[in-house]
Parts: structure tokens; C-alpha cells; sequence
């Protein structure tokens, strides 16, 4: 064989994989078809990410510039638990769903609930810190810098692992 014919061969194997998206596939049409959706899914997820990081930042360097003290009313306390509870379970179900159906897209769904609810309860944790100690005025703008920096990480993992393989998918789709 020559160089050039393994090439060719490697590509129609290329294009006979599932993981590859494509218009004119043979019976696993839908399921090809759900893989494109889920790598569209998690590059709009990652770009949601880094605008999330963005407001994050904006809201938590607003506080420690303006020394905003961490206030809980009544209304505050019951909707940051309810939100961290029901946060933390759906990221859970999320997590379990997402492995079962290998749906990376629904993982990542499920990190944005668990990060919903650790936002919600560190409310809760940073009022009741400074309720005992005065001084430790910031924990809510640190905490919201340091969840900014896990979205943010997390946003560019994403887009650093799909883009490319939407990218390699398109190139296999101009073949046919």
C-alpha cells in the first residue's frame, strides 16, 4: 500500500465512527446526530461559563471596593437554603444521569447546579462569620473571586476539549 491509500482508509474509518458527526449516516443517524448536539451544548455551556465568571468578578470586586457588609434577612436566609439544598440534590441527580447516558453535556449542567448551591450557602456562611466576627467583612467577596476562578477554569477546560473535536468533526463532514 501507499502512503496516500492509508490516508484515505484512515479517513473512511474516521468517518465511519460514531463519535464523528455527520449528515448522511447509516442507521445511528440519531444517535451521531446527539453527539453534535451535546458538543454544541457544552462549547454554549463553557461560553456561559466565562460571561458567569465575568458578572461573578464585577459583583465580588464591587463588594471588597466598596466594603459591602454580608446582610441576611429573614426572606434571604429561607430562599439560600431552599436554593442550596435543591442545588445540590439536582447537581447530584445531574451527575448519576449524565454518567448513565455518558452525556457530558448533562455533567456540566450538573457542575453548574453545584456551584449554584455552594454559592448559596456560602451566603449563608459568610453572614454568619461576620455575625461573630466584624473584621472578616470580605469572606463574601473572596469566596465569589474564588468561585469565578472555578467557573472560569472549568469554562476553558470545556472549550479547550470541544472545540477541537468540533472542529476535527466538521473537517470529516466536508469528505462526504
Amino acid at each position: 500500500m501507499t502512503g496516500g491509500s492509508i490516508g484515505v482508509i484512515q479517513v473512511q474509518e474516521k468517518l465511519n465512527d460514531k463519535r464523528f458527526c455527520s449528515s448522511g449516516t447509516k442507521g445511528d443517524g440519531k444517535w451521531v446526530e446527539l453527539r453534535c448536539v451535546q458538543m454544541r451544548a457544552c462549547v454554549v455551556l463553557g461560553v456561559i461559563f466565562l460571561v458567569s465568571t465575568l458578572c461573578i468578578y464585577a459583583k465580588a470586586i464591587h463588594d471588597l471596593a466598596t466594603r459591602l457588609l454580608p446582610e441576611v434577612d429573614n426572606f434571604l436566609f429561607s430562599v439560600s437554603i431552599i436554593s442550596g439544598i435543591l442545588c445540590s440534590i439536582l447537581s447530584v441527580v445531574k451527575f448519576m444521569l449524565g454518567r448513565v447516558l455518558t452525556s457530558k453535556a448533562l455533567i456540566t449542567d450538573g457542575f453548574n447546579s453545584l456551584v449554584g448551591g455552594i454559592m448559596a450557602f456560602s451566603i449563608l456562611i459568610s453572614a454568619e462569620v461576620y455575625n461573630h466576627n466584624p473584621g472578616v467583612w470580605y469572606l463574601d467577596g473572596t469566596i465569589g473571586i474564588l468561585i469565578g476562578m472555578i467557573i472560569l477554569a472549568y469554562g476553558i477546560k470545556l472549550l479547550i476539549e470541544t472545540i477541537p473535536r468540533m472542529k476535527q468533526t466538521h473537517n470529516y463532514e466536508s469528505f462526504e
